[in-house]
């Protein structure tokens, strides 16, 4: 699960990572955090559409406002006093939650503009901005201050929505369990009694596992297709199948199996025409 956590304050990201890593402790999930400490540093790095989970912060900047009272420590700590602004000076105060909230809102519309998948979370300090999160679609609106029942239960909602509603895989590699979202995987190709996997993430790995084994696993889904004996691609990450190879979206080429291929290029042209007529 790849995670972005956009706050200006420091330690409330490092509040979230932690939480993070209670929940991911004892389950089979691995979680990458990415940390940006403003929206526009979010939007400007290169796949800022690809996460599967954005925290995304709207509200005023004191870290004593998203932090549980046992969990925070003064804020004035955080700046030193000669680099710190009073927004104060610049804005009217009853005005200066409005700007804020509104970057992180437009934040927000430019993600869910790039990309349609992403569960974005919003942070809050009232309900204010209630209808506007559920004209964004976000997955869910946490006040503030977040306490680790509140986290837990959306993390439990995150993960049944991504992994068991619209499935995974778990496999072992590495002495390590891992759920990988069916929506992730890329490909699949055997290699004696191994499987190769790869993901979006360009992340490799390798499982004790057959062939029959995986397709019993995947069950039927009209997402993946048998191209070659051993090999196994997610047509949603094909990019292109021609000159007799098929080739996925993370640049990698496999062969088509010959006597079929013309099936092959017909089966994912009718997939992908399908699924657009959705």
């Amino acid at each position: 699960m790849k995670v972005a956590i956009v706050n200006e304050e420091r330690k409330v990201r490092e509040y979230f990572v932690v939480l993070l890593k209670e929940y991911a402790a004892d389950k089979p999930i691995t979680v990458d955090c990415v940390l940006f400490e403003s929206g526009d540093a979010f939007l400007a790095s290169e796949d800022f559409d690809r996460f599967d989970v954005v925290f995304l912060d709207i509200g005023p900047t004191d870290a004593g406002d998203a932090i549980p009272a046992k969990h925070a420590t003064d804020a004035g700590s955080v700046i030193p006093a000669e680099h710190a602004t009073d927004a104060g000076s610049v804005i009217p105060a009853k005005h200066a939650t409005r700007v804020k909230n509104s970057k992180g809102l437009e934040t927000a519309a430019a993600l869910r503009k790039a990309s349609g998948t992403t569960m974005i979370i919003l942070l809050a300090e009232n309900r204010d901005y209630l209808n506007t999160a559920f004209s964004l679609h976000a997955f869910d609106y946490l006040l503030k201050p977040v306490s680790r029942r509140r986290f837990q239960k959306l993390m439990d909602d995150l993960c049944r929505y991504l992994f068991h509603e619209h499935g995974y895989l778990e496999f072992t590699a590495d002495r390590k369990r891992i759920c990988l979202p069916l929506k992730s995987l890329i490909s699949c190709q055997s290699s004696g009694h191994y499987m190769n996997i790869r993901d979006v993430e360009k992340r490799f790995w390798r499982t004790r596992m057959t062939m029959s084994q995986l397709t019993g696993l995947l069950d039927g889904d009209p997402r993946f297709l048998s191209i070659n004996k051993g090999i196994i691609v997610n047509l949603d990450h094909v990019s292109t199948m021609r000159d007799g190879l098929c080739t996925t979206k993370d640049g990698c080429s496999f062969p088509l199996r010959v006597r079929q291929r013309t099936q092959l290029i017909n089966h994912w042209r009718e997939y992908i025409f399908l699924k657009q007529s959705r």
